[in-house]
């Protein structure tokens, strides 16, 4: 679900379709599929959003291979 993509910076990406998300408008903080629609993430705030994707971010740095 996360890509790193050039120039170092993680993508959130569809594992179906390796669409990159975007916002929804919702009630809640919401992060879909900007292809298939597929949920990818739901938040009560945006800092809990941040937050947890900000560790995601991290943990996909530390998992991926880097560029040559």
């Amino acid at each position: 679900m996360g890509e790193v993509g050039v120039g170092g910076h993680v993508v959130l990406a569809c594992k179906e379709c390796r669409a990159p998300a975007q916002d929804a408008k919702s009630e809640r903080v919401l992060k879909i599929c900007s292809n298939c629609g597929m949920p990818l993430g739901e938040w009560a705030t945006e800092a809990e959003r941040d937050t947890e994707l900000r560790d995601f971010e991290e943990r996909v740095k530390q998992h991926s291979t880097p560029p040559l």
